[in-house]
């Protein structure tokens, strides 16, 4: 219990901590010591019920406000579905009876229904959000601190072979999309950074463009990078300016084009061209990476131009180096005797 303290005048205060974890005078109210612990024990146990009775629901409502002042659109969307994905197993608990059983069931029903790549999405999407919750002092413990995610295989991403490309492009009759998609296998761009790609952070004259937040759309981490310009993509952007209409490149009518249509067009015109079902869209920002990789370009390269916040994360195509690797050492000329 907090120390009182009886200013001049005559009524009692105590330091308390707020929800913010800073530590404040406040009054009590009263001027009898007796009256002002009494004060202070049901300020606790006020606080202590508003605790547990916040239900999982309540806090997702309040969570999600706040993601969405914060985070990209895409990542309030991972937020979103792995809280409906939770409470549709465990139903609308109270915040603080959520348990590693729970968790750990979850997980298992999980894994029947989706692949364990999205199930580890979904842990580390919800263990974020309850250490906010800790932060915010709704709980005193994270039901997912000691969750384990699920081993996965180190495959390659699948991508797109030149040819298989010529192919998809062929099957695009909407002008618009077979332009977006190229932009997206010449640049490496993300979903997010395409269609929320706006003329003033296009340069065709010093041939780079700039990812950066603006308005609604926030970049991965916040970070803002350029990127070059293969001399197709200045073609392709070169010839959208001259029929411009409005502020973003890739548009309909002068509108945003909607990420998820973006998306499911890809995966419809990729059956038209009778190309692999595991490709999606996110494929070509790797068939990107593939083709900087087989032509020479290191890993360090590739991790600057996709935006990569670790070198760890780029070395998923590093076993497309070893020819390349072999072709540089040999470059070194050496007489033996």
């Amino acid at each position: 219990m907090p120390a009182l303290f009886k200013r001049s005048n005559g009524v009692y205060y105590a330091i308390l901590t707020d929800g913010d974890g800073r530590r404040r005078w406040t009054s009590t109210g009263e001027r009898t010591k007796s009256l002002a612990l009494k004060h202070l024990i049901d300020l606790r146990q006020k606080s202590d019920d508003t605790r547990r009775r916040l239900m999982f629901k309540e806090f997702v409502q309040e969570f999600l406000e706040y993601a969405r002042g914060v985070f990209s659109v895409e990542t309030v969307g991972i937020y979103e579905r792995s809280f409906r994905s939770l409470t549709r197993h465990v139903g609308n608990l109270r915040l603080d009876a959520l348990t590693q059983k729970h968790v750990d069931l979850f997980k298992a029903r999980r894994l029947t229904e989706v692949g364990r790549t999205t199930v580890n999405l979904e842990l580390r999407s919800l263990r974020a959000a309850l250490y906010t919750a800790m932060r915010w002092k709704f709980i005193t413990e994270n039901p997912l601190k000691g969750v384990k995610l699920c081993s996965i295989d180190e495959d390659m991403p699948a991508y797109l072979q030149r040819a298989d490309f010529v192919k998809l492009l062929s099957s695009i009759p909407d002008g618009v999309y077979r332009d977006l998609y190229s932009v997206a296998a010449l640049t490496g761009l993300r979903r997010g950074e395409l269609v929320n790609l706006r003329w003033e952070d296009v340069d065709l004259e010093r041939q780079s463009i700039m990812i950066r937040s603006h308005g609604e759309f926030r970049t991965k981490g916040g970070r803002k990078r350029m990127v070059p310009m293969h001399q197709e993509v200045l073609a392709v952007l070169a010839r959208r300016l001259s029929s411009q209409c409005g502020e973003y490149v890739f548009h309909a009518a002068g509108r945003r084009l909607n990420p998820s249509v973006v998306s499911i067009r890809f995966k419809r015109y990729l059956r038209r061209a009778g190309l692999d079902e595991r490709l999606h869209l996110h494929s070509l920002r790797h068939t990107f990476a593939s083709w900087l990789v087989q032509n020479d370009a290191s890993l360090y390269q590739v991790q600057k131009l996709l935006g990569h916040s670790s070198i760890r994360v780029t070395e998923r195509y590093s076993h497309l180096v070893p020819e390349n690797l072999r072709t540089t050492l040999n470059k070194i000329s050496i007489v033996l005797n």
